[in-house]
């Protein structure tokens, strides 16, 4: 079996004029394990990202759980519940909202976030 594995970047948001912030996570089969670090990134040119490391992002960090962990959820979840599993409704429905939610983050959508991100 192919075992797929190292480091990737997840969870970007807090977009605000070309810069974001993302967070590198430990995967196996690009499925997020364990965060690593979080970046700022300045300048995103042909698929390489320069920046510079920033505390860790709560936001950042449950953004790439939730957008990979959450529609693995909701499929589970249907699944379960297909097959007669009631409790698998809820999950699937928990599972959706939560990828779906992170999405609002993206970009910096306040004036008080976009002053403090300036």
């Amino acid at each position: 079996m192919l075992l797929i594995w190292g480091s990737r970047i997840y969870g970007r948001v807090g977009e605000h004029a070309g810069q974001y912030a993302v967070t590198r996570f430990f995967h196996i089969w690009y499925l997020p394990l364990v965060p690593e670090q979080t970046m700022w990134v300045t300048n995103h040119a042909q698929g390489n990202a320069w920046g510079h490391p920033i505390r860790t992002s709560r936001r950042s960090v449950f953004a790439g759980y939730a957008r990979v962990w959450g529609p693995l959820a909701a499929l589970g979840g249907i699944v379960f519940a297909s097959g007669g599993a009631l409790a698998g409704i809820p999950v699937a429905l928990v599972g959706a909202a939560a990828g779906a939610w992170t999405w609002r983050w993206r970009r910096l959508r306040s004036d008080r976030d976009r002053l403090r991100s300036d």
